[in-house]
């Protein structure tokens, strides 16, 4: 990986400079981790990741406020490296940490609270150090606390307020529970129709789509997708697209996927891979008036890299693709 060995360059070059432990460092070896997640180099990745931290925590004391923002970045990057059982270990000491420094009902708590009770959303593979029995329900449990001090401490914000419903509600459309996440929007709605100056958060927040589950097609047809894409298109390939119509329901899934276009034609196997996957995706649904409801009329489409090699034989030796 030529970017691999720009960055590792770069770190380096700033050992020579700075010293091994100088935090100039930091911004490459987010960059080189970045790197090593898009190649799929996992392993190097959580390297990376450690490396980090260790340079963030250094010289500070691990139980007191200053270890929280080596904390964060940590919880974060755990998450995107879908090590969940140690991103909620680690939310878990910010917590501990927050709770003995400022009590269990401060503003502070609203964040890591938020972040573990969301990590419930995700299954990874278990680690002895770090495990213990989930199920999505616990999650709820932390977004529930995080609601109740936003709306019972007094310095809390509308704004705020109107964010920890907002997660509290995407869990319930997230874990298949329609019903509560309609009674949360609901009052949502009604938060942010009190003030004419809170209508454009209800336009942002409820009267458009959000997605809360993205999906992923297949980006080559018929090789092994590392799951990097590419900045343009590779040599020796050529760009299709499969465009969807759909709908997504008050429950947030989509409906009514009907096949528009797919060029070319005839990569039934594409056709299919991206349509098993639209079906997977999750948005946050409509409300009007306080109540979800189903939105119609909207398309997906997907651009992905073939070769003329992959066109059945009669299609590629007349060089006529169906449109």
């Amino acid at each position: 990986m030529q970017a691999a060995d720009t960055f590792n360059r770069a770190v380096h070059i700033s050992h020579v400079n700075y010293g091994p432990h100088n935090l100039e460092q930091v911004e490459v070896l987010e960059s080189l981790a970045e790197t090593y997640l898009a190649a799929g180099e996992f392993d190097l990745a959580v390297d990376m990741q450690e490396r980090i931290f260790g340079l963030q925590a250094r010289n500070v004391d691990p139980e007191s406020l200053e270890i929280l923002p080596a904390l964060r970045t940590q919880a974060r990057w755990l998450n995107r490296l879908r090590l969940y059982d140690r991103e909620r270990y680690t939310w878990r000491r910010i917590i501990s940490i927050l709770e003995e420094e400022h009590g269990r009902d401060d503003l502070s708590l609203i964040e890591p609270l938020t972040g573990l009770g969301q990590s419930y959303l995700y299954v990874g593979t278990p680690e002895v150090t770090y495990h213990q029995p989930t199920a999505n329900t616990t999650g709820e449990i932390y977004l529930k606390r995080a609601l109740r001090i936003a709306e019972e401490h007094p310095d809390a914000s509308w704004e705020t307020e109107m964010s920890t419903m907002l997660s509290l509600a995407d869990y319930y459309i997230l874990t298949s529970k329609p019903g509560r996440a309609e009674r949360v929007y609901s009052d949502v709605w009604a938060l942010l129709s009190e003030d004419e100056d809170r209508l454009p958060a209800r336009r942002e927040k409820l009267q458009s789509l959000k997605v809360l589950q993205d999906v992923q097609p297949p980006r080559f047809y018929g090789i092994e997708d590392t799951g990097v894409v590419p900045a343009r298109r590779p040599e020796g390939f050529e760009t299709g697209t499969v465009t969807y119509s759909y709908s997504v329901s008050e429950r947030g899934t989509p409906t009514n996927i009907q096949l528009v276009e797919a060029n070319p034609a005839v990569l039934d196997d594409m056709e299919r891979a991206v349509g098993r996957e639209l079906r997977r995706r999750m948005q946050r649904p409509q409300v009007v008036d306080g109540m979800t409801v189903q939105t119609d009329n909207l398309t997906y489409s997907h651009d992905f890299f073939y070769r003329d090699s992959d066109l059945p034989e009669s299609t590629a030796a007349t060089g006529n693709v169906p449109d």
